[in-house]
């Protein structure tokens, strides 16, 4: 059985409460927010002998997202391509923060790596969603 990602959930929630499937933006804004905490927690795992590499990562994710919370107004389909290509930067950026970490604590390298889960699972659904 697949584990939902808040983004898959969310829009059920919604839908079974509501009547209706919530517009995708509705969706998409949802799981940007429910991300940005997490990006914001891994600020404060960051060591100094690691911060020259990983502070720009976070900073483009960060950049990324609030790229896509307004991106996803609109639907041309220039703006899908965007919300695509900004979507498949956040994963890049996301998946390259492992090893900019340099952790050597175990619980906190399996809490960066969740985070990092997290982020390209919501970050991955929402590409799906728009057919990337």
């Amino acid at each position: 059985m697949k584990a939902l990602t808040f983004f898959e959930s969310i829009g059920s929630w919604l839908e079974s409460h509501f009547s209706k499937a919530p517009a995708l933006e509705v969706q998409i804004s949802s799981a940007v927010n429910y991300v940005v905490p997490f990006v914001e927690e891994l600020d404060g795992l960051v060591n100094p002998e690691a911060a020259t590499a990983v502070n720009p990562i976070l900073d483009r994710i960060k950049t990324g997202l609030a790229a896509l919370a307004t991106t996803i107004k609109d639907s041309s389909p220039a703006g899908v391509a965007n919300v695509k290509s900004i979507a498949a930067s956040i994963t890049a950026n996301a998946s390259s923060l492992e090893a900019a970490f340099q952790v050597k604590d175990p619980a906190t390298a399996t809490k960066i790596s969740s985070i990092v889960t997290l982020i390209n699972g919501e970050v991955g659904a929402i590409r799906a969603q728009v057919g990337g």
